[in-house]
């Protein structure tokens, strides 16, 4: 392709650029409303600029014909994204719904084909003249229907979003005045340029519309830069101001009202026709809210006669390029939260008064243990007085010096939550001690801790009244000592008579039922020693005991015993003496008779066991002697042992099995007898 060279197709080509820049700085910002409409619109410009700058440097016919073809893209389709632009940048989307939008562009794509097939029908250049003048070949194109339709229903677009521009211009706020006028002068260029080329008003054998694009470009980029186009559109900032849930008010610098959304004219009762009037004029309250020298204000004001209540009044002042311009005044409605304060106020005092009765000091801290509230009681408990409060009295100074450490390490338990109820020796202001329990729990707003709340307790007639109890206590273990230390005397002095009876009897019958009676008293001595010189008087420890009355009974009959071995397997069982007296009662009169009847050569082993399963106690008293005759049922025996250990199990309400299998087995099974029963 052979080119030629003129001064028009750069300045094309710089246009085309400058049409690249514009859509590139829209695209950025496509999430605004109409900026990707601008974009594509822009992107079409360079396109058709670039396209023409290529036709009017092209030597050779085919090549001019080839571009222009191509140049129609952008001539036929940029009028509707165009029209598309306005009517969102003038807030007009519903003109046409997005599924028609489709609509818009039969026409250009219609054209369009109907160029690139002018050859067969002639419908957009029926006819094509190559002219040769000083600046190289030329060609004149004559228009056919389907250009000039095209050309009609792009003018038509082009006028609709004037129309639309225009409109806007004198219903936008004054801010935006000037960036609605650039826009709509940025449209007016190339109709205007267009409309001379198409009717023959412009002596050149190009069309001069890409260069009016260039111009209008270059008022769009001032647009964008200087006043924010794409930004914020003016009717956007008329829909936020409008939509707005405070009033705005905005005054000149005479006070006169500039403007005003529709939530100010419900709070302060007025309309729209108040634009232009003086405030002090229109607004009963302006003596209350006017600057009246200030730079700025906040005013919470009560508003008698109205639906609203409160509003609270913010004001400050406009500047326009450094220069003072008016006033704003943001009005909101704050009777729900004036009820809310109102509301906190009386549930506050209602805590007071309430915390005021309480015969308990309820206080408040800081996070440095200032106390910022107590109740009455407290300044009576403490000798404090109100200014000695307010002077920074701290929580620490009500404690002893000693105890204080011991404060300071709870503080993380209870910001972490946990109530605690800790023991002090309190301190007065006239230095008098008391014991206090001290209750504390953290302060928190939106989960961050602001200080303490608690309650101090006098403890001191409950301290009393323990040690009065503490004292009983101790006077009744003393008796109880006494008791058993007098009954374990007794019981010896019984067991020692009936051991000089049995020595001293000559009838060997007599001296063995003395035996086996001494025996039962000196078991039963022998809990009572136990609980003598144990530390808990209400519980034996069981394993001591049955070792100890296992061995006493084999020395009683140490006669025929020497050669008869125990072992005692007993869990660490604790038994009050309801259950261990019988017991051991029991377990006297298995050992005592094992021993006198199971070992006819006096030889062999006894084995006692106790220990504590599901919830019940397991005796078992074994030994591997001759075992109990079979004609004998030892639950019908008529000797005193064997109904004495069938008296007491009753007394147990144990359950008793007894096997005779390579000996004898008594197994136990029962609970712990209640004191109470």
């Amino acid at each position: 392709m052979e080119i030629q060279y003129t001064a028009y197709s750069g300045i094309l080509i710089i246009s085309s650029l400058i049409s690249l820049l514009l859509s590139w700085r829209a695209w950025k910002r496509r999430g605004v409303s109409g900026a990707l409409y601008l974009s594509l619109l822009f992107l079409l410009v360079a396109e058709w600029s670039l396209t023409s700058a290529m036709e009017l440097a092209s030597a050779d016919l085919a090549s001019k014909i080839l571009w222009a073809k191509l140049s129609y893209i952008g001539i036929s389709a940029a009028a509707p994204f165009w029209f598309l632009f306005t009517l969102d940048y003038t807030q007009n989307q519903e003109v046409i719904k997005r599924p028609r939008v489709i609509f818009l562009f039969l026409i250009p794509v219609a054209t369009i084909y109907l160029t690139f097939t002018n050859e067969l029908h002639g419908l957009v250049w029926p006819l094509i003249i190559p002219v040769m003048t000083s600046e190289g070949l030329m060609v004149l194109y004559a228009h056919g229907p389907a250009a000039i339709t095209s050309a009609i229903y792009s003018y038509i677009l082009l006028l609709a979003g004037l129309v639309l521009i225009g409109q806007n211009l004198f219903r936008t706020s004054r801010i935006y005045q000037r960036q609605a006028m650039m826009v709509f002068l940025a449209a007016l260029i190339p109709l205007l340029s267009n409309s001379f080329y198409s009717a023959g008003l412009i002596p050149f054998f190009f069309d001069p519309t890409p260069l009016a694009l260039t111009a209008s470009g270059i008022l769009i980029l001032w647009s964008i830069v200087g006043y924010k186009l794409l930004d914020i559109m003016p009717p956007a900032y008329k829909s936020l101001f409008d939509s707005m849930k405070n009033g705005v008010l905005v005054l000149d610098t005479q006070e006169r009202i500039m403007d005003i959304n529709p939530q100010a004219e419900k709070l302060l009762k007025l309309d729209n026709t108040c634009v232009g009037q003086s405030a002090g004029q229109k607004l009963e309250i302006w003596n209350e809210i006017s600057p009246k020298g200030k730079v700025e204000g906040n005013i919470n004001l009560k508003i008698e006669k109205s639906d609203v209540e409160w509003i609270e009044i913010q004001f400050a002042p406009v500047y326009n390029g450094g220069l003072f311009s008016g006033w704003i005044y943001i009005f909101e409605d704050i009777t729900s939260r004036k009820n809310a304060e109102e509301h906190i106020k009386k549930s506050e005092k209602k805590y007071r008064d309430l915390a005021d009765l309480l015969p308990q000091t309820v206080f408040e801290t800081d996070l440095k243990g200032n106390l910022t509230f107590m109740n009455k009681y407290a300044f009576i408990m403490f000798g404090y007085s109100q200014a000695d409060r307010d002077n920074s009295l701290n929580i620490l100074e009500l404690l002893i010096e000693e105890d204080r450490p011991l404060s300071k390490a709870r503080i993380q338990k209870v910001l972490e939550g946990q109530v605690t109820g800790d023991e002090y020796t309190a301190l007065c202001k006239d230095m008098t001690k008391f014991p206090i329990i001290l209750y504390s729990n953290p302060i928190t707003h939106n989960g961050v801790p602001e200080g303490f709340r608690g309650i101090i307790i006098d403890i001191s007639e409950l301290k009393n009244v323990e040690d009065k109890l503490v004292a009983s206590l101790n006077e009744k273990d003393v008796l109880l000592q006494e008791i058993h230390h007098r009954v374990k005397n007794n019981m010896q002095i019984i067991s020692s008579l009936l051991s000089l009876q049995a020595k001293n009897t000559e009838n060997e019958e007599a001296s063995e039922v003395l035996k086996e009676s001494r025996g039962r008293v000196k078991s039963i001595a022998m809990i009572h020693e136990k609980l003598y010189h144990s530390p808990n008087m209400s519980k034996l420890n069981m394993y001591e005991y049955m070792d100890s009355l296992v061995r006493d009974i084999l020395t009683s009959y140490s006669r025929v015993s020497s050669n008869i071995k125990t072992e005692v397997h007993v869990d660490e069982i604790y038994l009050n003496i309801d259950t261990a007296l019988p017991m051991g009662l029991i377990v006297n009169e298995m050992v005592s008779n094992s021993i006198k009847h199971a070992f006819p050569d006096d030889k062999g082993n006894i084995n006692v066991k106790l220990e504590f399963d599901g919830g019940e106690y397991i005796l078992t008293v074994s030994d591997d002697g001759i075992g109990i005759p079979s004609n004998i049922d030892p639950f019908e025996a008529s000797s005193l042992g064997l109904k004495l250990v069938s008296s007491l199990s009753i007394q147990l309400e144990a359950l008793l099995e007894v096997h005779s299998n390579n000996g004898t087995n008594f197994k136990l099974t029962f609970k712990e007898i209640d004191d109470e029963d």
